[in-house]
Formats: C-alpha cells, structure tokens, sequence
C-alpha cells in the first residue's frame, strides 16, 4: 500500500499494525510523519479502515455454534423426509387408483346380476342398525 515515494512508510504501517502507534513511536518518526503529507495521508487511511473494522466487528452478532449446527440437522433432517415423502406419495396415488376402479367394477357387477336388492339392504341399513 503506497500513497506517495516516502521510504518511511514502512515503518508507520508496522508501528500502526502492532498498536504501538504514537506511543512507541520515535520523535523524529513522530515529527516526519507531521511534515510528510503521504506518511499522514497513509496514517489517516488506515486508522481509519482501523476505526470501521472494529465497528464492524462489533455490530456482528454470530449465533452460537450450537444452534447454527442444530439448524443444520434439522434442515438436513427435513429434506431427507422431502425425499422419502415423493416417492411414498406416488405409491400411495397408484395404489388408490386401482382400489378404486375395483370396487367401481364390483359395484358395476353386483348392480347388473342383483338388480336393485343391494340398494335396498343399503337404505335400510340404519333401521337396521337402531340408529334411526
């Protein structure tokens, strides 16, 4: 990172990374980078890029590992029961349509031999069970 020519600049930054900028410091650093406009331009920027990284990282709020794992289970969890769930469904669905089209045809069958007398044990069905 160079804003300018200053052969000090080196020194500023590693002083400043360390946290020992201005207290450890040298005088006559102190001084050069008061005259020198690239070694205070470079010090300004990186304070403050210092100053928002910290409070960015003070406006971070990470959950606690556990709960971030938990959620992860349990959003793992779910979509294996998505997965199971498709093809249990489909299953379900051929199975009902065959049921179906059996008792239709049995219904069709016992109509056309029975007549109507089937009907009738049907109507009378609650009389027959004391519910009416």
């Amino acid at each position: 990172m160079s804003f300018g020519t200053c052969s000090r600049e080196k020194e500023v930054t590693d002083l400043f990374k360390r946290g020992q900028w201005p207290a450890l410091a040298a005088p006559e650093l102190r001084t050069h980078v008061a005259s020198c406009r690239a070694c205070r331009d470079l010090l300004a920027v990186t304070q403050a890029f210092g100053r928002e990284r910290a409070h960015a990282a003070g406006e971070a709020r990470l959950e606690p590992p556990g709960v971030i794992w938990w959620r992860a289970q349990l959003r793992r969890r779910n979509a294996a029961l998505r997965q199971v769930r498709r093809p249990l469904l489909a299953a379900q669905i051929f199975a009902l349509v065959p049921a179906l089209i059996a008792a239709i045809l049995c219904l069709t069958s016992q109509s056309r031999s029975a007549g109507t007398s089937w009907l009738s044990f049907i109507a009378n069905m609650p009389a027959a069970l004391h519910i009416f």
